[in-house]
């Protein structure tokens, strides 16, 4: 009886460590660029969606006029930022300029700004992310990015002028990028002074980013 009670009692005791040396899991972000990026949020592990037609594109709001193309298809995200793919690979872009790619679709079907740059979507202080969250809320035609960002088409022969097929976000500093944006914005309004689109600064780019992920689009 005694050997049967001490077997029983080194196999539990067996099992309780395997079971902590393969169920404990933790993880980190390391950022390689130095710069901080907050926690995880909402399901951050990318699931790909069985079908992924109707794809949206949030930043600080949903991103419509943005140019993507995914297999064979290209197209331009409508107002709702929604994109008509039956992929999961999709690349985007604004006239010239290459924002990133996805080649999976998280199962809520909404691509975040982060995961165009292959970050994790609580990566909203990595440097590329925080230029494209800037220029995209900076070029939104009516300056309000509470109902939806919307880029023009007639804006992209000025963002043209200042990107080029072969230009690289991470070749371009944050302070570089800044004034870039700010450039375009004046140039949108010196050719039209009727012209609603608002320059969006880089902390306040961060902080719309930050508020979209702490309620997601339904």
């Amino acid at each position: 009886m005694y050997n049967n009670k001490l077997f029983i009692s080194s196999f539990l005791f067996a099992s309780l460590v395997l079971f902590s040396a393969c169920g404990g899991t933790s993880s980190s972000t390391e950022n390689t660029s130095g710069s901080k990026s907050i926690s995880k949020v909402n399901n951050n592990d990318p699931v790909e969606a069985t079908i992924v037609n109707g794809v949206t594109l949030v930043d600080a709001s949903s991103v419509g006029g943005i140019d993507y193309k995914c297999g064979t298809k290209e197209g331009t995200s409508n107002s709702l930022g929604v994109m008509d793919c039956q992929t999961s690979s999709i690349s985007f872009s604004l006239g010239n300029l290459a924002l990133g790619s996805v080649s999976r679709v998280h199962k809520d079907k909404i691509v975040y700004t982060p995961e165009l740059l292959d970050q994790p979507r609580g990566a909203i202080l990595y440097p590329d992310v925080s230029k494209v969250s800037m220029l995209l809320e900076s070029l939104d035609k009516d300056g309000d990015i509470s109902n939806g960002i919307v880029i023009d088409k007639s804006v992209l022969f000025i963002t043209n002028q200042y990107f080029s097929t072969d230009t690289k976000l991470s070749k371009i500093s944050l302070e570089e990028f800044t004034n870039i944006v700010r450039e375009i914005v004046t140039k949108i309004h010196e050719n039209d002074p009727t012209a609603s689109v608002t320059f969006v600064n880089l902390k306040d780019a961060q902080d719309n980013l930050t508020a979209r992920l702490a309620t997601p689009l339904k």
